[in-house]
């Protein structure tokens, strides 16, 4: 156990000081291998060439359509399909993929990179925080005794996210990004007292939309952590934070599974017009309009974050929202509509809601 500590410790400086990194991805049962490298191999001359020519990503301009004689590049789909099997090898799902093939590097922050991460397959857990130890984010010194955060397999899963969590509280320039990349799982043992529920456990959910994160323009709180006043109790792993009380909850609905609100599911279901009905029936007041379409409104600018199909304000153009919104709500009325007709009708019928579905996929409301 301490050697495998002392071992990942020094991975970051391994990898650094390599001039050449092999891996080994899988056997090649095809006899396609060199193929593939040489597919890829091509597109990636041209993009390198175009680089270097702007010198930023930002600046290259929109690449005009490849003529489908022109051989510079391949425009087989059979033969990319090649590419699909390389990169579904299970080594591209691992977290130390990242460490090995120089990704871990930049600007991110510490946050950033866990966050990121989080699709990705560890055998050990406790590799989502050791691989990325050697980052800058992590790594306040290049001396590994200097370190904040040392590898230590001796310590458990639990220990190990909350001591992560502590460290980016205590030097992250936005600490309170910690606290928006918390997402348990219904039957998480953070949720019933048995860990701190403020520490956001990596092998646990999906990727979050982080309300509160600096450069997100729906945070409340601004950029300035001379107010954001916290600490952690180490013998208890308490959150202790200062705030001011804005409002009180006095419900909330049951969490979705993701499954839920995929779009497919929304039609057949409706979760979410489910919920607007639940909501209008236990009275909503006056403080987000006069009348029912005004609350509706609102409520669907909660249920999108306040997003808008591009990641953009939703209030910026709120007759777009509107619109897109609306469309939603038709889609839906479709679908009813669809499975009270004729038996000998729903196929034309499924078939142009299935434009409609498209449409919306396209749009990415729903899923926001």
């Amino acid at each position: 156990m301490h050697e495998r500590s002392l071992l990942v410790q020094h991975m970051g400086d391994i990898y650094a000081n390599a001039q050449r990194v092999l891996v080994w991805i899988g056997e090649d049962c095809n006899n396609e291998a060199a193929e593939c490298f040489e597919l890829i191999e091509k597109p990636n001359v041209y993009l390198t060439s175009k680089f270097l020519q702007y010198q930023s990503v930002n600046d290259i301009p929109p690449i005009p359509p490849i003529p489908y004689h022109d051989r510079s590049i391949n425009l087989d789909t059979q033969k990319w399909d090649m590419v699909r099997r390389l990169t579904g090898s299970e080594w591209f799902d691992r977290v130390w993929v990242l460490q090995e093939i120089g990704l871990a590097s930049g600007h991110q922050t510490l946050i950033d990179i866990l966050a990121v991460t989080r699709p990705y397959k560890a055998t050990d857990q406790r590799g989502r925080v050791y691989a990325f130890i050697s980052h800058p984010a992590a790594a306040n010194s290049s001396r590994i005794d200097d370190r904040k955060i040392l590898a230590d397999y001796s310590k458990s899963l639990d220990s190990i996210y909350c001591e992560i969590a502590t460290h980016v509280l205590e030097t992250d320039k936005s600490p309170w990004t910690v606290l928006s990349t918390v997402d348990h799982k219904p039957d998480s043992p953070s949720l019933t007292g048995q860990r701190p529920s403020w520490v956001p456990r990596w092998d646990e959910g999906w990727y979050t939309y982080w309300l509160g994160y600096p450069s997100m323009w729906y945070r409340s709180g601004g950029n300035s952590t001379e107010s954001f006043n916290v600490g952690v109790r180490e013998t208890e792993a308490t959150l202790q934070i200062q705030g001011t009380i804005l409002d009180v909850i006095i419900w909330i609905s049951r969490a979705f599974t993701r499954d839920e609100l995929e779009l497919e599911h929304q039609v057949l279901e409706a979760p979410v017009q489910n919920l607007w009905q639940q909501l209008e029936q236990r009275g909503l007041g006056t403080l987000y309009g006069q009348s029912s379409q005004d609350c509706e409104y609102a409520f669907s600018l909660t249920v999108a974050a306040g997003r808008a199909a591009d990641d953009g304000p939703a209030e910026d153009n709120p007759d777009l929202h509107r619109s897109v919104y609306q469309e939603y709500k038709n889609l839906l009325k479709w679908s009813k509509r669809s499975n009270n007709e004729p038996t000998d009708k729903r196929p034309e019928m499924r078939r142009q809601m299935s434009k409609k579905t498209l449409e919306m996929n396209a749009r990415t409301y729903a899923r926001n």
